[in-house]
């Protein structure tokens, strides 16, 4: 009987492991195929990707010797060069109920030196589509600091 206990023990374990280590995986999984996305969309343009981050389903990244931005979401590869941009800043569209902050949108804008351009937005959080927020405000943040280093 006691074999039988400890066998259903560890069965009821396993069972209850089992979810978190397939989601890691999935997650490990899908962002190595976004940084091979992004690495594939540098060198396409003859680039190199020196700095990334991967988010749920965006990567970005950066050439620094040719100063180019890189930005994959949902498949569809953009690349920015920052000779072209003015200025960038980080958006937070976010709204109030019932005293609380709820974060709607995270984008980092690109304003583009040329007059008439209009603003080219990178969105790495819409609260329509994602179902929560991981880490997404903190990169923002990273990336609109990195940016603006790039373009002075």
């Amino acid at each position: 009987m006691e074999m039988g206990t400890i066998i259903t023990g560890v069965i009821i374990i396993i069972l209850c492991i089992l979810p978190f280590v397939l989601l890691g995986s999935g997650r490990r999984k899908r962002q190595k195929q976004l940084l091979q996305s992004l690495q594939a969309a540098a060198a396409q343009q003859g680039g190199k990707i020196a700095r990334h981050d991967c988010m749920r389903d965006a990567a970005i990244g950066i050439d620094d010797e040719a100063r180019v931005l890189y930005f994959i979401k949902n498949d569809a590869a953009q690349h920015i060069r920052l000779q072209s941009i003015k200025s960038c800043r980080s958006v937070n569209n976010a709204r109030t109920v019932d005293n609380n902050r709820v974060i709607d949108q995270l984008a980092l804008a690109l304003l583009p030196a040329g007059n008439g351009q209009p603003e080219i937005q990178l969105e790495f959080y819409n609260q329509e589509t994602d179902v929560q927020l991981t880490g997404e405000l903190q990169l923002l943040e990273k990336w609109a600091q990195i940016v603006g280093a790039a373009l002075k």
